[in-house]
């Protein structure tokens, strides 16, 4: 069964951050990433943990927040 990019993206998303977990950098933790998105800490966690769709504003407002251009997450 094909993905569709959204479900890609989250994947990508999810990788991209277990990686930043792994290097417990301070810049990148869940809270400041969650800040600069624009949601809560408690949003960003369970939009990690859930299988839901992201909408095309959450990959945006994350790829920001990390600083990484929003075509390498889809």
């Amino acid at each position: 069964m094909c993905k569709t990019y959204a479900e890609v993206a989250m994947e990508v998303i999810r990788e991209d951050w277990e990686l930043r977990k792994e290097q417990n950098n301070p810049v990148f933790n869940q809270e400041r990433i969650a800040q600069m998105m624009g949601i809560s800490r408690s949003q960003l966690a369970k939009a990690l943990t859930t299988d839901k769709n992201p909408t095309i504003s959450f990959i945006c407002s994350y790829a920001t927040a990390v600083g990484r251009p929003m075509d390498e997450f889809l």
